[in-house]
């Protein structure tokens, strides 16, 4: 079974959970420099995380797996190509957590007892946190998509403002240029 696992972790298998990081990170990473623009090293060791505990707790790994899951399917439903993923800075900010306070120096691995057993405590707050960031991200994209509705209708109104006003400053232009006229003509 082992074997099978590090097969498994070897070959990049993501049980479903489509990350970015094109190999799973088998360490956790050493630096936190305000959290990396690159969320790739957390997600990816996030990823063996939760591939490396199925053989011990398979609810734990399925938890860690959903969250990955939540993170992917936010990037295929919103236009977040040009955005950060909200779920990325939480699992970033997970992670240096862990980085900081409680190893900052130690060399952590996927498998790594103490670093399993904080993400167990932490875990639920996480879930918590990812939830929310969902929602509110569906919540901005369903409020963006109302005012882009919003904004067409305005502009179609818009359109025929600009075509009436066109219409009577002509007409007006015209009358105020036949007054100028008469009254130049009559002195």
């Amino acid at each position: 079974m082992r074997y099978l696992l590090m097969m498994l972790l070897v070959t990049g298998f993501t049980a479903h959970a489509k990350v970015d990081s094109s190999h799973p990170t088998y360490l956790l990473p050493n630096t936190c420099y305000e959290l990396m623009p690159d969320a790739s090293p957390y997600l990816g060791f996030l990823e063996a995380v939760a591939l490396g505990g199925v053989s011990h707790d398979r609810n734990f790994s399925k938890r860690l797996l959903r969250i990955l899951a939540m993170r992917s399917k936010l990037n295929e439903v919103s236009e977040r190509a040009r955005e950060s993923n909200p779920i990325d800075k939480l699992v970033e900010k997970t992670l240096c957590f862990y980085r900081e306070q409680k190893e900052p120096l130690r060399v952590v691995p996927y498998d790594d007892e103490k670093f399993t057993a904080y993400m167990k405590t932490s875990l639920r707050e996480l879930e918590l946190k990812v939830e929310d960031a969902v929602y509110q991200a569906e919540v901005e994209r369903v409020q963006k998509k109302h005012y882009e509705i919003q904004l067409q209708k305005n502009r179609e109104v818009v359109e025929e403002l600009k075509i009436d006003a066109e219409v009577q400053a002509d007409k007006s232009f015209e009358r105020l240029s036949s007054s100028a006229k008469q009254k130049v003509k009559s002195p």
